[in-house]
């Protein structure tokens, strides 16, 4: 990871985390 991050970027991945992990935890639930 590089410390010359703007914050632009940094919120971007941050939602881009945040998404993923409900998208993961979403399958899993509807799997079960």
């Amino acid at each position: 990871m590089s410390a010359n991050l703007s914050p632009i970027s940094r919120i971007v991945l941050g939602l881009f985390l945040i998404f993923s992990l409900m998208v993961s935890l979403g399958t899993d639930i509807i799997l079960k």
